[in-house]
């Protein structure tokens, strides 16, 4: 699964180098993580030239510990993590101009808890040296990243397949942004944007009524409605099975008969239904695929259209 990544936190400078104005920004790049063990990654952008980049983090340390940061980005690393504050100080050996979709460092983390929480992080004593000369970020950014609680997720556990649905499952708190995930394929992917949400509150979980429930084209979700008192939101995400590209929920010989009929151009299938088709993840449906589900339907091939 691949998740948009969200600038969440940035700090920006207008300093002149040079007699050129140069606006900087330094980000965590995601705004919702798992819990448990995991990693995000903090970038830069609008930097040119930068011989070398520190800055400092603070976070709630009795849910998050921070346990490790890598470079990502040439150069070399010293950190420090305590206490709720992570001080980060990059130098490159060749002036860089980093880019704001490459992340500098990979920063691992550990939560101290197995229920989602969402922590405050804040951003702040940044500067970066050009020219050898020191440019101190003097604004500082604060905001949450949310730390998912994951239950179900059959893309990523392998499971699935002609029978079992592509479907990701957790549990988060309110008033996170949520977006619908992707499930990939070979070179096609498509949201999950049918979802079902549950809530937490007075001690017993209640259904979300579909009407509160929006997902607009972009992925964003939003949930309307009464959520005072709601302690946690559980998200229910889910697609279709490997083969069903006619969408009715199990893959047989009609799927294998529309799919031919869409590679013989004669009755073309909606875009969802060619990522579904296309058993192989060559990248379109055709009569390799068609000849795979029709293989299945009849037993040749178990639910991962492998050879049984």
């Amino acid at each position: 699964m691949t998740m948009t990544k969200i600038c969440l936190l940035s700090v920006c400078v207008l300093a002149m180098v040079c007699g050129v104005a140069c606006a900087a920004d330094i980000a965590v790049q995601e705004s919702m993580v798992d819990n448990g063990e995991g990693v995000f990654t903090i970038g830069a952008s609008d930097l040119e030239a930068v011989e070398g980049v520190g800055f400092r983090l603070s976070y709630d340390p009795d849910y998050l510990e921070i346990t490790g940061v890598t470079n990502v980005s040439a150069g070399y690393v010293n950190y420090h993590a305590h206490d709720g504050n992570l001080s980060v100080a990059l130098i490159f050996p060749e002036a860089l101009t980093p880019t704001a979709e490459e992340p500098l460092v990979s920063v691992a983390y550990a939560t101290l808890s197995d229920e989602p929480g969402s922590v405050r992080m804040t951003l702040h004593d940044a500067e970066y040296s050009v020219g050898y000369q020191n440019l101190t970020f003097t604004h500082e950014s604060a905001a949450d990243i949310s730390f998912r609680k994951v239950a179900a997720d059959t893309v990523k556990d392998g499971n699935w397949s002609a029978l079992t649905p592509a479907c990701l499952q957790y549990e988060v708190v309110p008033g996170v942004t949520i977006q619908a995930p992707t499930v990939s394929h070979g070179e096609r992917s498509v949201f999950l944007s049918d979802v079902t949400v549950r809530k937490y509150a007075g001690g017993s979980w209640v259904d979300v009524p579909r009407s509160d429930v929006s997902v607009t084209e972009d992925g964003r979700v939003t949930i309307s409605g009464d959520l005072r008192d709601t302690a946690k939101l559980n998200l229910t995400f889910t697609g279709k099975a490997l083969g069903d590209a006619n969408g009715n929920e199990v893959v047989n010989a009609a799927d294998a008969r529309d799919i031919a009929r869409h590679a013989a151009l004669s009755t073309p299938i909606d875009d969802v239904g060619a990522f579904y088709g296309d058993v192989n993840g060559n990248g379109t449906p055709d009569l390799a695929d068609v000849r795979d589900i029709a293989r299945y339907a009849v037993g040749l091939l178990d639910e991962h259209f492998h050879q049984r």
